[in-house]
């Protein structure tokens, strides 16, 4: 119910087997990914829910993956992106030469979290075969900023990241500094007393705590902005790659199986799945390298896009192997190695309770790619 079905093929199989479909399962079946040099996935984080009007998504990331080796590497696009362009092959592109300019009577419209809602509605003829017509806006949006080809594209709301999190029995994660829990920022700039805090330390959140995590934006200057929040945004992908293990994922099928039915969307079709699976393996055995494309990188209200292009580009590029003994490992706060976000996939990993203490100040991203274990 999640992935797209292929029409031909369910009428094809939808009778039973034959001998030629029994035969067709003997036989080896070809790398799916032999041809392709890289998977690049729309990762979009959206605020619907109870108490909101429409769909913005405020979370979008460019996860491109080399499916030989696994590396991965996450770009993150702020929300407020303004001007994002379209590629030069798309009939956006003719209507929009100069990027989004969003509607003039509507603030915050020019942003690249409106396309999804705006785009479509302003040209609903070049959605038409769409089954998500602003999750294909938003990919054409990525595909300009970035420059690269998105294939697919995946949806999760903010109910159900929590459910998500929960189904996988929380994710390990080294909160940095004391994050509070149910503060909401107000108009004016104010934030409500908070009911408890996250505190410093290696620690297993559960969906809510991690929610808030990854969302807050009061609390202090490096919790108030964006940026910042991108940053938690991507240890939280990085914790749950890590977590979702093959043993765990089995144990919590049948959880996981209901909750994504319900709040996950995709475009990624049936026949792949089997792919994916694999893909995901090799990704949790390998490296995940992030880039965000934070206000110390570019102008968010006037980025230059070549430029962004050129860093994309660059962090495409894997890594020199490193002459120390220790290449393909990271030390996490406990000294433990491994993972893309310090966690070995295991619930030996896991630290159930926080470690007190200060955690050291990830590195300045305007260095360019890093690391996700350096930044996490």
């Amino acid at each position: 119910t999640v992935f797209i079905a292929d029409g031909a093929e369910d009428e094809s199989t939808g009778g039973g087997s034959s001998a030629a479909g029994d035969a067709e399962k003997d036989e080896p079946q070809a790398d799916p990914w032999g041809d392709v040099d890289r998977v690049n996935v729309l990762l979009l984080g959206s605020d619907a829910g109870p108490g909101r009007e429409g769909t913005r998504p405020d979370t979008a990331i460019v996860a491109s993956i080399d499916p030989a080796t696994g590396d991965a590497v996450l770009f993150s696009l702020p929300r407020n992106l303004e001007d994002v362009p379209f590629p030069s092959d798309s009939l956006l592109s003719a209507y929009y030469p100069f990027g989004w300019p969003g509607d003039p009577s509507d603030p915050g419209s020019e942003l690249l979290n409106a396309v999804y809602r705006y785009v479509p509605a302003e040209h609903p003829e070049l959605f038409d075969d769409a089954d998500d017509p602003g999750a294909e806006a938003m990919k054409l949006a990525a595909e300009g900023a970035t420059g690269l080809p998105i294939d697919y594209y995946v949806m999760v709301d903010l109910d159900g990241f929590q459910q998500v999190v929960d189904a996988l029995g929380g994710i390990d994660i080294t909160v940095g500094e004391r994050i509070p829990l149910e503060s909401s920022l107000l108009p004016g700039g104010y934030c409500t007393e908070p009911t408890y805090y996250l505190e410093p330390g290696r620690q297993r959140l559960n969906g809510y705590e991690a929610l808030w995590y990854a969302r807050v934006r009061c609390g202090g200057e490096t919790l108030s902005n964006d940026f910042d929040r991108m940053r938690r945004q991507r240890c939280v992908i990085g914790a749950m790659v890590d977590r979702a293990d093959p043993i765990t994922v089995l144990s919590r099928y049948e959880s996981l199986a209901g909750t994504a039915q319900r709040i996950v969307t995709t475009d990624i079709p049936q026949e792949l799945v089997p792919a994916f699976a694999e893909l995901a393996l090799r990704v949790q055995n390998s490296a995940v390298r992030t880039l965000p494309f934070t206000d110390k990188v570019i102008v968010p209200a006037n980025p230059d896009y070549v430029a962004m292009r050129e860093l994309v580009d660059d962090a495409l590029t894997p890594p020199a192997p490193s002459p120390s003994p220790a290449t393909g490992t990271s030390a996490d706060a406990d000294g433990s190695t491994g993972g893309t976000s310090g966690s070995s996939g295991s619930d030996s990993a896991a630290t159930p309770g926080a470690t007190p203490g200060a955690t050291p100040q990830p590195p300045d991203e305007s260095d360019g790619v890093l690391e996700l274990d350096d930044v996490c």
